[in-house]
C-alpha cells in the first residue's frame, strides 16, 4: 500500500477549522442548490431537478453511504451497491429495509430500477454506462430518478487540461451541508496540497471522508496530522 503523508492543520478560524492535506490532482465543481422546496443542482454539466427532497436514494459505493449517513440522510437511503463485502453501516443496517444491490460491479439496470430510486448516487460516470449493462442517466431519468455523480468522477473533467486537487474535489463533494466552507489548492513545495474551512464540530468526520475517498479514489493511504495554526514569520525578543 502506497502511503502518502497529508497535514491537517486543524485550529479555530472565524468558527470552523481550518484542514490542510497534500494529494493528487483532478478537477472541481462545486454544486449548486437553490433555497425552497424546489431544488437545482449543477453537476457535471447537466441540470438536475428535484421539485422535492429525495426519498429514496441509492448509494452506488459504501463511500457514497457513508456521505449520506454523516450528513444525517440515512432514513432516505434505500439501497447500497458496490459493496465488496463490506456490512452495511450501522445507521443503515438498523431499518432493516436497506438493501445492499451488488458487491463488485454496479448492478444491473433491473435491479437498480427495482428499488425504486429517485437519486442515485455515484463515484463517477462508469456506473451509468448502458453497453454494460447498467441503468444510464437517461434510463433513470425516465424511471423518475435523478443520478449525481461525485465531482471528481465527471467524465469531461477527466479528459480536460484543467488540473485541480483531488482533496478539493472530495471537499467539494461533501459541500456546506457537511460542514466544508471552501476548498482550495496551495503551493510551498509539498506536490499539490490543500487548505479546507470547514466547521470545527464536524472536523473529524470530514477527516474521515477525506481520508476514505482518498484511499478510494488514489489508492494511496494518507498519514494525517492534526495541528493548530500559529502566527508567522515574525520578530521576537531575545
Amino acid at each position: 500500500m502506497i502511503k502518502k503523508n497529508l497535514l491537517l492543520a486543524s485550529g479555530l478560524l472565524l468558527g470552523g477549522t481550518l484542514l490542510t492535506g497534500c494529494g493528487q490532482a483532478v478537477s472541481d465543481a462545486a454544486p449548486a442548490v437553490s433555497a425552497g422546496t424546489a431544488t437545482t443542482v449543477e453537476n457535471c454539466g447537466r441540470t438536475l431537478s428535484f421539485g422535492a427532497a429525495p426519498l429514496r436514494t441509492v448509494a452506488m459505493t459504501p463511500g457514497q453511504s457513508e456521505l449520506l449517513v454523516r450528513l444525517g440522510l440515512a432514513d432516505k437511503v434505500v439501497a447500497e451497491a458496490q459493496s465488496k463485502g463490506r456490512k452495511l453501516m450501522p445507521e443503515l443496517a438498523a431499518s432493516g429495509t436497506v438493501q445492499q444491490l451488488s458487491q463488485q460491479g454496479p448492478p444491473s439496470r433491473e435491479v437498480l430500477l427495482g428499488v425504486g430510486p429517485d437519486l442515485v448516487y455515484s463515484p463517477t460516470g462508469y456506473e451509468f454506462t448502458a453497453e454494460q449493462g447498467f441503468a444510464s442517466i437517461e434510463q433513470l431519468k425516465a424511471a423518475g430518478a435523478e443520478s449525481y455523480i461525485s465531482t471528481a468522477g465527471c467524465l469531461e473533467r477527466r479528459g480536460s487540461a484543467e488540473v485541480r486537487d483531488l482533496l478539493v474535489d472530495i471537499a467539494a463533494d461533501i459541500g456546506l451541508k457537511g460542514g466544508v466552507y471552501g476548498s482550495r489548492m496551495t503551493g510551498g513545495g509539498f506536490g499539490g496540497c490543500t487548505v479546507s474551512l470547514v466547521r470545527a464540530d464536524k472536523a473529524q468526520a470530514i477527516t474521515r471522508r477525506l481520508y476514505t475517498v482518498y484511499l478510494e479514489k488514489a489508492g494511496i493511504e494518507p498519514t494525517i496530522f492534526a495541528t493548530r495554526p500559529s502566527d508567522g514569520a515574525r520578530a521576537v525578543g531575545m
